[in-house]
């Protein structure tokens, strides 16, 4: 029996193939053009296929950019899923995730994130819901919150600070802008001396004072 998502048949295998091919093209693309400067046009040409089989995977380049965005949130949560299953402190474990948010997809993808993110053509599809916001961050919220809840049953984090307005501090020191501002622009500090510094300004602020 045929394992699920597994692709039938050598058509299939060959469409899916096109399809990451399409996926790592237009994300180059962003990377050094920009959401408004991307055009389906350009995606087509480098990819080497025509307007018609790229709009056959993508009806448009919202959908495109939904994929892309999708495929990113997804590693971040199986990522912050493996993190969270690890045997240690809750302290240790939000800090590997920030690790890997400032090190590996930053590092890695910084460009396309906040060439999206610092765009306002995408900001106003966002808000028309022509590309919705995927499901998969509150999965990625909802296994960090479980994490401030351990560590406040645990003794480390102060039980009087609502989780919440924990994790939206959390994810707001993970703010693309604030890369770019230390890490790209300013020259400030390192990558990881900016894990280091949001470390010590986080969970200093946090802790209870009796560890």
């Amino acid at each position: 029996m045929q394992e699920p998502g597994v692709p039938r048949s050598l058509k299939e295998r060959q469409r899916l193939e096109r399809e990451n091919l399409i996926l790592e093209v237009a994300q180059a693309v962003l990377m050094e053009k920009g959401y408004h400067e991307t055009s389906m046009d350009e995606i087509a040409a480098e990819v080497g296929i025509s307007k018609g089989t790229l709009y056959s995977h993508f009806a448009s380049k919202e959908e495109l950019i939904q994929k892309l965005l999708e495929n990113k949130l997804r590693s971040l949560r199986d990522v912050a899923e493996q993190i969270a299953q690890r045997d240690e402190t809750a302290e240790a474990r939000l800090t590997a995730m920030m690790r890997f948010m400032y090190l590996d997809l930053y590092g890695m993808y910084f460009r396309l994130i906040y060439s999206l993110f610092n765009s306002v053509e995408f900001h106003a599809l966002l808000h028309a819901g022509r590309i919705k916001e995927p499901t998969l961050f509150q999965s990625i919220a909802n296994t960090v919150m479980g994490l401030f809840e351990e560590g406040k049953e645990a003794g480390e984090f102060d039980k009087s600070i609502p989780t919440r307005v924990m994790l939206g501090i959390f994810f707001s020191m993970m703010s693309p802008m604030a890369y770019k501002r230390l890490v790209v622009v300013d020259s400030v500090c390192s990558p990881q001396e900016l894990v280091e510094d949001i470390w010590r300004v986080f969970f200093r602020g946090i802790a209870t004072g009796h560890r």
